[in-house]
């Protein structure tokens, strides 16, 4: 049995066909034994056909709005004024929102009129869209270098073994302040962390474990063949945080008591953080 263990784990090395995700790793510090049943023997809930608009669900509507609506820009400078004539067209909005729930939801390239509760559920996501668009216009200019990309990295364990990493970073640009690493989250949640052996603590009721993910995300980004150096800033957009004022996406260290500091490049974090994630992931495999 622990065999057949070990050969299902080995998937996730160098040249298997798996790739271990932000997502898996919470999981397994959250609860072994869940890792365990959904990402080695790939057992998942059934999944029950829904009427309803489920969280993940509304997430994933939400990050595909945001993506279709920046494709353009892809690669170029994004001025507030841009920004402000997308989020004042109305009718591309609708559209778009349209799409996203044809794609998301109804899994049909038929695109209708969203009619009773989906109407109601699209007229939220319009909100936070809006919202999202009159943020970044205060961020603006900046230039938009990415949505929704796939990246995979080699993590080597302590073994020297190679574990092979993969994740979708929902969003690159590079404001005056350097290059950002942006996740959407759906929802509330932090944003501060007290040490890079925080992320990793199983013991913390509240694991900052978006946190965690955004670190992974740029650990693996600073090594993909496009990243041309200079500072790294992860970001979070959590949907409630959009309405707070003053609006904060960057992640921050606790530093002292009622004292945070924001994490302006990730570099000055990525050895602690490639020590603590290695010392998980030996333990895992």
């Amino acid at each position: 049995r622990g065999e057949a263990v070990l050969r299902r784990l080995a998937d996730f090395r160098e040249g298997g066909g798996r790739g271990l995700s932000a997502s898996a790793i919470n999981t397994y510090l959250d609860c072994p034994l869940r890792f365990y049943f959904e990402y080695v023997e790939q057992i998942r809930e059934e999944d029950e056909v829904s009427e309803t608009i489920e969280s993940n669900t509304f997430g994933s509507i939400l990050h595909k709005v945001m993506e279709e609506l920046y494709a353009p820009f892809r690669g170029r400078m994004v001025t507030a004024d841009v920004l402000k004539q997308l989020r004042a067209d109305r009718a591309l909005l609708t559209g778009t929102i349209a799409r996203a729930f044809a794609e998301v939801f109804f899994h049909t390239e038929t695109v209708r009129a969203l009619e009773g509760q989906n109407f109601l559920v699209g007229e939220m996501i319009r909100k936070y869209v809006e919202r999202t668009l009159e943020r970044d216009a205060a961020l603006a200019p900046f230039r938009y270098v990415d949505s929704e990309r796939a990246i995979q990295a080699l993590f080597p364990l302590g073994s020297g073994a190679r574990v092979q990493l993969k994740g979708f970073i929902d969003r690159i640009d590079a404001p005056a302040s350097g290059l950002r690493i942006v996740d959407y989250k759906t929802g509330s949640g932090t944003l501060v962390f007290d040490t890079v052996a925080s992320l990793f603590d199983r013991t913390l009721a509240d694991r900052p474990k978006a946190v965690f993910q955004v670190f992974l995300y740029a650990w693996m980004y600073r090594r993909q063949p496009d990243y041309a150096g200079g500072s790294l800033q992860p970001a979070i957009y959590f949907t409630k945080a959009l309405f707070q004022d003053p609006f904060e996406p960057a992640v921050q260290q606790h530093v002292a008591r009622g004292k945070v500091e924001r994490v302006a490049d990730f570099s000055a974090y990525e050895a602690e953080f490639a020590e603590a994630l290695r010392t998980c992931l030996d333990e895992l495999f």
